[in-house]
């Protein structure tokens, strides 16, 4: 905070202000040797307390708090004085004067009412902040007439900003890198030079700052996107800016930028957004199109290969084209009805299938494309496990195995049982599996295995017999070997080594 020290004798104000630098750096201390001067000041730099003199020329001490108050009563003032009389307390009291300090002042009596004021201030400063805070936080959800007390905040000029990490519905931790502690960090190393700003809390992936406007500083040009910058290093995060004017309720400020993010916000890259702008065009979507016409084809024959193979050729033009997630969900749903209509033209049998715009929802989960592969991949092999033929050739159910695999993997599963209940010569499937993944059934299922071992050992258990057992291995002793086999490491070995790698 900022203390102002005025005192009309040259070295008692010398000695003070020697004394006072143990406050340095947290606070900052300014000297002034008259009322006059001290008070010309706080026209370029508010203080937050003032220890002054009483008897000085010109304008006294209490001349300079009654002008102080004047302006702002939260500056809170000392008074130094060799008069010990009623007179002059009743008159401090009167003005707000937090303590007197009689002179000649003494180092430790000094320190000891300075102290009881910064932390008195700071006390006073949390609770207003607090109070200012869920004010702003009403306001943005509420109109003046709701609110109409708060009528000066809510008039004040602003840089609105409205931030989002991931997606609308993302899980995040608790402590991600729009706290506000990181927030406040983060504008401590960008150099802000603004007294205060604040940090809304709106859900655990939304946040609204509201910086007050600086003359001199540029913050839409020059801040803004440095700050963008700095979060983007730390993960996928959409900022959405505008200036509020003094006629502009937060209410209105706050619709205006959600509106803005919800319609230009990009999928799986981060986005930085002028809300006063006008609309992006939406991106040409055509050469995706043809894509889904060879999608279509697959799912109807059930080639489990070429609908994998053509959802990744889909995600890489959308990386590539990076449409909104507005776009991207019109995109899909529009897919989807386009796959569905043509499916149901050339098959009689019924839909037992949730249609995807009844799951559209789960994009505001996803962060990635990746993510975002992997979601279609589930939805459109089962569309295809719905309207394929029945009779798929044993090359096309070697995707099916596999998923088979991942999801059954605890449980005592053999290749025989999926032949059998597929109608497929076991020693053909045999040789097209190992043709199409470069390993047998047993070692690719027990490569998946060893893999949710391991997952599972990362991720803090530590009985071995228990993580046998959730991945499929009932005999402690055969887990063992075949984890040492694949790792080539015990599971208690392994276990030693990843408490080493972490330190």
């Amino acid at each position: 905070m900022n203390i102002f020290v005025v005192e009309d004798e040259h070295w008692a104000l010398k000695e003070m202000e020697a004394l006072l630098k143990e406050y340095e750096p947290e606070h900052k201390i300014y000297a002034f040797e008259n009322g006059e001067d001290a008070f010309e000041h706080v026209k370029k730099v508010k203080p937050d307390l003032i220890i002054t003199d009483i008897t000085m020329p010109r304008m006294n001490g209490l001349e300079l708090i009654e002008k102080i108050t004047e302006i702002d009563r939260s500056i809170k003032t000392i008074i130094l004085t060799v008069h010990d009389t009623f007179n002059y307390a009743k008159t401090g009291i009167q003005l707000g004067v937090m303590d007197y300090l009689l002179k000649p002042v003494k180092k430790q009596a000094l320190f000891e009412v300075t102290d009881k004021a910064i932390a008195d201030i700071e006390k006073d400063q949390k609770l207003k902040r607090e109070k200012e805070k869920w004010t702003i936080n009403q306001l943005l959800f509420s109109s003046m007439e709701e609110a109409s007390e708060s009528a000066e905040i809510n008039q004040k000029e602003y840089v609105f900003l409205y931030l989002l990490i991931g997606n609308w519905q993302t899980n995040t931790e608790k402590d991600h890198f729009l706290s506000e502690l990181n927030l406040k960090n983060i504008m401590h190393k960008l150099g802000l030079p603004l007294d205060h700003f604040w940090v809304v809390h709106i859900d655990s992936r939304r946040k609204v700052m509201l910086l007050p406007k600086n003359d001199h500083l540029n913050i839409e040009h020059e801040f803004l996107p440095k700050l963008y910058e700095y979060l983007c290093a730390e993960g996928q995060v959409h900022m959405c800016y505008l200036n509020k004017e003094p006629q502009i309720e937060l209410k209105d400020a706050f619709e205006s930028a959600h509106k803005a993010l919800t319609r230009e916000k990009l999928f799986g890259k981060s986005t930085f957004i002028n809300a006063k702008k006008e609309s992006t065009p939406d991106k040409d979507l055509r050469s995706i199109w043809d894509i889904v016409r060879f999608l279509e084809l697959s799912i109807e024959k059930g080639e489990s290969a070429r609908i994998k193979s053509y959802i990744e050729q889909l995600i890489q033009q959308l990386r590539k084209i990076v449409p909104t997630q507005k776009q991207l969900q019109d995109f899909i749903v529009d897919m989807n009805y386009a796959i569905l209509f043509k499916l149901r033209q050339k098959k009689t049998m019924a839909l037992e299938i949730d249609p995807i715009n009844q799951n559209i929802d789960h994009l505001n989960h996803m962060v990635t494309f990746s993510e975002l592969e992997k979601w279609l991949h589930t939805y459109f092999y089962q569309l295809a496990e719905t309207f394929s033929p029945k009779d798929v050739a044993p090359k096309h159910l070697i995707p099916k195995v596999k998923r088979w695999v991942e999801q059954d993997y605890a449980k005592n599963i053999t290749f025989l049982e999926f032949s059998d209940a597929h109608h497929v010569s076991l020693s053909y499937l045999s040789r097209e599996f190992k043709a199409q993944t470069g390993m047998t059934f047993v070692e690719y299922l027990t490569e998946v295995r060893i893999k949710k071992a391991i997952e599972l050992f990362e991720a803090g258990k530590e009985r071995t017999v228990e993580v046998g057992e959730l991945v499929g291995y009932h005999d402690p002793k055969h887990f063992r070997t075949v984890f040492k086999k694949v790792t080539n490491y015990t599971p208690k070995e392994y276990k030693q080594k990843r408490v080493k790698w972490k330190e």
